[in-house]
């Protein structure tokens, strides 16, 4: 579907996020600092950030303003626990933050910015309704029931 970089420096979050992210068909390339998150922009061109916004001692702003730079159209969907920027300053800081989910993030909730995100993009290719039901329903379905009747015990 997706390509997305995931800047989170709690590894159980990132594992959960990028687990959710994966069933939903993204490949999902991780980095647990800046530094890697960088590295990752140099080499891989995502469709979708997704940052924590204090990594460590470090805000990630420079990732998302290195993005802006390089990949113009990659739009950023930050996810923090901070109280920083608690105003929407954030979106000034760089052009292409869009939304900021605060922790603890629904996964669903993050599915659906993500593909939100995906959306908004240029060449986007939109989903019918019908699509987004029969997913839905899936996800909330039972399994099938089989034909097989249990055996009774004498």
């Amino acid at each position: 579907m997706a390509e997305i970089l995931l800047l989170e420096d709690d590894l159980g979050l990132q594992f959960t996020f990028r687990a959710a992210l994966e069933e939903q068909g993204h490949d999902v390339i991780t980095a647990s600092n800046c530094a890697e998150a960088i590295k990752a922009l140099q080499v891989h061109k995502p469709d979708v950030l997704i940052l924590d916004l204090m990594v460590g001692s470090e805000i990630s702003i420079n990732v998302a303003s290195f993005a802006a730079y390089k990949l113009p159209d990659t739009e950023v969907v930050y996810v923090t626990g901070s109280s920083l920027f608690s105003q929407g300053e954030l979106f000034e800081l760089s052009r292409n933050i869009r939304w900021v989910l605060r922790k603890p993030v629904p996964l669903r909730e993050l599915t659906s910015m993500v593909q939100h995100a995906l959306l908004t993009k240029p060449d986007a290719k939109l989903r019918t309704y019908e699509t987004v039901m029969k997913e839905i329903e899936k996800e909330i379905s039972p399994p099938p029931k089989t034909d097989q009747k249990p055996e009774l015990l004498s």
